[in-house]
């Protein structure tokens, strides 16, 4: 699960709930850090079939492709810090018009280190399906998911006492940085309604099975996370 730090007002429509989108979808796909081989089939298969691909770098992300013998066809597009904040609008329209729309940076994953959060945020205000491909990493996923900012805090397993919980929640209070937590499914209600309580309008993300071809992911202000 994901607790950000309060900035931003999202869009309080945008709850999703991944099993259930049917129009187009933005994939941001991690790319190797160093040996082009280092990359997973199920990324190089969204990197042949995506209708649009956005990098940083045109010439870099082609050599990429070359190595993986993949068509570019016209559809690599820049996307980079200095136009980011400007291609949002264009790539909610390509999503929301059913297309799949691919984020790569030149190496790692975007939104963490590199230019994706904005237009990853904006696609997911809107209601529209924000994911990666599954893979090892158990905490990249679900921030890909809200992209809440690219600074995060590793907050662990949340603690089963309660006197301990509470001074977690002390000093997570101030904390600027989006938190990634785990908590067990038992407990995942209960720890939610004790967040709602002391975070306020945080927004908050809750994934399940990462990994898996069957992870689900809901996202929402966590005033409204609240279990029913």
């Amino acid at each position: 699960m994901l607790v950000d730090s309060g900035s931003g007002e999202p869009n309080e429509e945008a709850m999703v709930e991944n099993s259930e989108i049917t129009a187009g979808q933005l994939v941001l796909v991690a790319t190797p850090l160093g040996n082009l081989g280092d990359i997973s089939r199920r990324a190089l298969e969204l990197l042949e079939s995506a209708d649009v691909i956005y990098c940083e770098d045109t010439r870099r992300s082609s050599t990429l492709f070359s190595a993986h013998r993949i068509a570019v066809n016209g559809r690599l597009r820049a996307l980079h810090e200095h136009n980011e904040a400007s291609l949002c609008d264009q790539v909610v329209a390509q999503v929301a018009s059913g297309q799949t729309v691919v984020v790569i940076s030149d190496a790692g994953t975007p939104g963490i280190s590199d230019p994706g959060a904005r237009v990853a945020a904006a696609v997911a205000d809107a209601g529209l399906l924000v994911t990666t491909p599954p893979d090892r990493r158990r905490r990249g996923g679900a921030h890909d998911k809200w992209s809440i900012d690219r600074a995060l805090r590793d907050g662990g397993f949340v603690p089963r006492k309660s006197g301990e919980r509470e001074a977690l929640y002390a000093q997570w209070m101030h904390e600027p940085r989006t938190i990634v937590f785990f908590e067990s499914p038992q407990r995942l209600a209960a720890t939610l309604n004790e967040m709602v309580g002391r975070f306020g309008a945080r927004r908050a993300c809750v994934a399940r099975e990462l990994t898996s071809s069957t992870k689900r992911s809901f996202a929402a202000p966590s005033r409204r996370s609240r279990p029913s």
